[in-house]
């Protein structure tokens, strides 16, 4: 992809979060990619915060979005940059070491083959993944904002963030209606 300027027609985020993992799903102008990270660390609040420092100006972000195991895409690098035109290039990579899980490794984040390339415009990938956290939002946290099949807490300021930047890229947050009417369909 070096040098490719294309800008990918299709890149829509999903994120379903069930029995202490994270499926993340990505759905390019060729397929669909789906990784799933496990509860022991917060994937979830990770990309949060690597989109949020992406909109307030960062050039790279980072995100290990990691399973248990050692099959093929169970532990992957989500690498995100953007240029100076508002684009973002991603690559999503295996993690060349699956251990990173297992608190006695000593553990480097050598990145393997990779999975996904895809160059898009930031601002729909920013409006796609505040929406589906609205979602999570409304759908899966409790009345103390914890998301109880993910075992963590939502992200709220962090998404209020999210939130606020994204209104000037277009998003418009969803009513609870629509959003129960998308979930239950």
């Amino acid at each position: 992809m070096e040098g490719d300027s294309t800008i990918s027609e299709k890149f829509d985020v999903a994120l379903t979060i069930k029995n202490g993992w994270c499926e993340l799903s990505v759905e390019t102008d060729e397929q669909t990619h789906s990784f799933k990270a496990t509860f022991m660390r917060n994937a979830l609040n990770n990309l949060v915060e690597a989109t949020l420092a992406l909109a307030e100006g960062a050039d790279v972000a980072c995100v290990l979005w990691g399973g248990e195991g050692n099959a093929p895409g169970a532990n992957v690098f989500l690498d995100m940059s953007l240029d100076h035109y508002g684009n973002m290039g991603v690559a999503v990579h295996e993690a060349e070491h699956w251990t990173w899980l297992q608190p006695t490794t000593k553990w480097t984040p050598r990145r393997g083959k990779c999975l996904l390339e895809a160059y898009v415009p930031f601002s729909g990938f920013l409006v796609g993944l505040t929406r589906e956290l609205q979602r999570i939002r409304v759908n899966d946290t409790d009345e103390s904002a914890f998301i109880t099949q993910w075992r963590h807490s939502f992200p709220a300021a962090k998404f209020e963030a999210l939130e606020r930047i994204g209104g000037r890229h277009g998003y418009i947050p969803r009513s609870k209606e629509e959003l129960n009417r998308l979930s239950n369909p």
